[in-house]
Protein backbone atom coordinates (compact mmCIF):
# COMPACT_ATOMS: atom_id res chain seq x y z
CA UNK A 1 0.00 0.00 0.00
CA UNK A 2 1.25 3.45 -0.74
CA UNK A 3 0.09 6.99 -0.61
CA UNK A 4 0.33 10.07 1.48
CA UNK A 5 -0.53 9.84 5.17
CA UNK A 6 -2.01 12.83 6.96
CA UNK A 7 -2.95 13.02 10.62
CA UNK A 8 -5.31 15.53 12.21
CA UNK A 9 -5.20 15.71 15.97
CA UNK A 10 -3.32 13.55 18.39
CA UNK A 11 -3.92 9.86 18.86
CA UNK A 12 -3.79 9.06 22.55
CA UNK A 13 -2.83 5.84 24.24
CA UNK A 14 -6.43 4.89 24.98
CA UNK A 15 -8.60 2.21 23.40
CA UNK A 16 -8.27 2.07 19.63
CA UNK A 17 -4.92 3.88 19.45
CA UNK A 18 -3.12 0.85 18.00
CA UNK A 19 -5.77 0.45 15.29
CA UNK A 20 -5.65 4.15 14.41
CA UNK A 21 -1.86 4.01 14.17
CA UNK A 22 -2.10 0.87 12.00
CA UNK A 23 -4.58 2.49 9.62
CA UNK A 24 -2.57 5.70 9.21
CA UNK A 25 0.64 3.71 8.75
CA UNK A 26 -1.11 1.97 5.85
CA UNK A 27 -2.05 5.15 3.97
CA UNK A 28 -5.40 5.95 5.60
CA UNK A 29 -6.06 9.67 6.15
CA UNK A 30 -7.75 10.73 9.38
CA UNK A 31 -10.67 12.93 8.29
CA UNK A 32 -12.43 13.15 11.65
CA UNK A 33 -10.36 13.48 14.78
CA UNK A 34 -10.55 10.51 17.15
CA UNK A 35 -12.90 11.00 20.06
CA UNK A 36 -14.16 8.92 22.95
CA UNK A 37 -17.80 8.57 23.86
CA UNK A 38 -19.78 6.58 26.38
CA UNK A 39 -19.94 3.58 24.04
CA UNK A 40 -16.31 3.61 22.85
CA UNK A 41 -13.75 5.28 20.61
CA UNK A 42 -14.58 6.71 17.16
CA UNK A 43 -12.68 8.20 14.23
CA UNK A 44 -13.29 8.79 10.52
CA UNK A 45 -10.80 7.84 7.81
CA UNK A 46 -10.35 7.99 4.06
CA UNK A 47 -8.81 4.74 2.88
CA UNK A 48 -6.00 4.97 0.31
CA UNK A 49 -8.46 3.99 -2.46
CA UNK A 50 -10.84 6.85 -1.59
CA UNK A 51 -13.40 4.97 0.52
CA UNK A 52 -14.56 6.88 3.63
CA UNK A 53 -15.07 4.78 6.77
CA UNK A 54 -15.92 5.32 10.41
CA UNK A 55 -13.92 3.26 12.85
CA UNK A 56 -15.69 2.32 16.08
CA UNK A 57 -14.18 0.38 18.94
CA UNK A 58 -16.74 -0.48 21.57
CA UNK A 59 -15.88 0.00 25.22
CA UNK A 60 -15.22 -3.24 27.13
CA UNK A 61 -18.48 -2.75 29.04
CA UNK A 62 -20.60 -2.43 25.88
CA UNK A 63 -18.81 -5.27 24.09
CA UNK A 64 -19.36 -7.61 27.06
CA UNK A 65 -23.02 -6.57 27.30
CA UNK A 66 -23.66 -7.32 23.60
CA UNK A 67 -21.31 -10.22 22.92
CA UNK A 68 -20.92 -11.69 26.38
CA UNK A 69 -18.08 -11.71 28.89
CA UNK A 70 -14.71 -13.00 27.74
CA UNK A 71 -14.84 -11.56 24.21
CA UNK A 72 -12.11 -8.93 24.64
Amino acid sequence: MGGRVEKRGEVGAGPGAESIEFLTANAAVVTGDPFAGETGTFAQFRHYDGVDIEYVQWSDQLRNKILGAGTA
